[in-house]
């Protein structure tokens, strides 16, 4: 028999384990022989996490997602607003009732999309609950999803977040890209945590573009994870104004990653396992929390990405970028509370643990993954199982799953649970990821 551990859940952070993104620019113009900065923007300003960024969470370590700044010329908006018209919502049905200002949705709108609203757009409504479309019916009805239903009108922005990659892309920045660099150094490249919530980690690079030999106008900016293709673009940017580089300066781009994880805290909750309670346990109820922070970072010295402590990443199952790390799930007798979100009680005493686990294949547009562990007929065989949970797992580094310093995650139980030597043992974690729009 097997026994799981599964979170049911959508694509909300607070349940299982879950992280908001949200990312912050800045540009500046610098002097391409002193690196005198000649101006600098003031203010941050947010972007726009496209469709395909969202996609990448599952496949790229969050610091890969801007591994390059990008520049463009392109002036297509991120956003359209419905000015003075309003929709209605029955279901997953949105109707256009109100055309005073937007007059339909597939119409150009003036701009340069062939569409005011395309399959994969987020509708924002005035409440500032969102819908994603999943159908264009007509120029006067959508589909979307999640279903919501009202009858007074509301305002509403459509967010483009179906668009690829940049307008008119120019150049990229980054490693590996002749004439570009990283400023590097605190305060420029690097990942810190938030002094004031705990669980808020940005992680920052500072890319500084070729130097231009010809006076350049750029309207747009973005990030991605590969040096080319419109594919590979994260987030975009449409800047306030025109910024206008000078022959022999060069753009720089600020961004901001800004990650927001929970359980930050103890979660109370009713794990769905079949085959458990065992008698004499009665219920399956316990908390979770995440423990150690473990994601992957951006080196200060020189912009690196680190990966080895991606545990908590939802691409993670395994990094060879130096000694080799798995993700490994492990069950223990441990009833030590679970600790303050940064830190982890020791769970190897008469515990077990597996050295890998694996991740479920990807659906579209779902934002979560699912990655299971499984403990054998010969591991845990004990009626007093009381902690389940994962964490990094290294031969080399001697690192052990249920450790306080390789522990990433912890269910406990509030009543012990049984198993015995003629089942396994597996158990299954949600993560999600969700944007903030911009």
């Amino acid at each position: 028999m097997e026994y799981e551990i599964k979170e049911n859940m959508n694509n909300q952070i607070y349940k299982g384990i879950g992280t908001g993104l949200q990312g912050f620019y800045k540009v500046a113009i610098v002097d391409g022989s002193t690196s005198e900065v000649k101006w600098q923007q003031e203010e941050w300003k947010k972007n726009l996490i496209l469709n395909q960024g969202m996609e990448q969470v599952y496949s790229s370590a969050i610091v890969d997602l801007m591994k390059y700044g990008i520049c463009g010329q392109g002036s297509r908006p991120n956003n359209i607003d419905s000015s003075t018209s309003q929709i209605t919502q029955s279901g997953a049905t949105v109707f256009l009732n109100v055309r005073t200002g937007l007059t339909d949705f597939t119409s150009s709108g003036g701009t340069t999309y062939p569409a005011v609203v395309q399959i994969g757009d987020v509708i924002q409504y005035s409440d500032n609950s969102e819908s994603r479309v999943t159908a264009v019916t007509n120029g006067f009805n959508l589909q979307v999803t999640p279903s919501y239903t009202f009858t007074n009108g509301k305002g509403f922005v459509i967010w483009k977040t179906s668009q690829a990659g940049l307008e008119s892309e120019v150049s990229r920045a980054g490693t590996g890209i002749v004439g570009t660099q990283y400023l590097v150094g605190a305060g420029n490249c690097g990942s810190t945590d938030s002094t004031v919530v705990g669980n808020v980690r940005t992680h920052r690079r500072t890319y500084d573009f070729a130097v231009e030999s010809i006076q350049t106008t750029y309207n747009e900016v973005g990030v991605g994870w590969a040096t080319s293709l419109a594919s590979t673009v994260f987030s975009r940017i449409l800047l306030d104004s025109p910024i206008i580089i000078d022959s022999g300066y060069r753009l720089r781009l600020v961004y901001d990653l800004q990650t927001t994880w929970n359980p930050a805290s103890a979660s109370y909750k009713t794990a769905s396992i079949g085959g458990w309670p065992v008698l004499p346990s009665t219920n399956t109820i316990g908390s979770e929390s995440i423990q150690v922070f473990l994601t992957s970072t951006v080196q200060v010295s020189d912009g690196a990405s680190i990966t080895s402590t991606a545990l908590l990443d939802p691409y993670f199952t395994s990094d060879s970028s130096g000694t080799p790390v798995s993700i490994g799930m492990f069950a223990s007798p441990t009833t030590t509370v679970l600790q303050t979100f940064g830190s982890a009680a020791a769970r190897d005493t008469n515990g077990a643990y597996t050295t890998t686990m694996t991740k479920t294949a990807y659906v579209v547009l779902s934002s979560f993954v699912d990655k299971t562990g499984t403990l054998s007929v010969s591991q845990i065989n004990r009626s007093d199982i009381r902690s389940v949970g994962f964490g990094r797992y290294s031969s080399g580094a001697s690192l052990t799953p249920y450790s306080a310093t390789d522990q990433g995650f912890c269910f406990l139980f509030n009543q012990s649970q049984t198993k015995d030597s003629s089942q396994t043992l597996s158990f299954t974690f949600r993560t999600t990821w969700s944007r903030i729009l911009e």
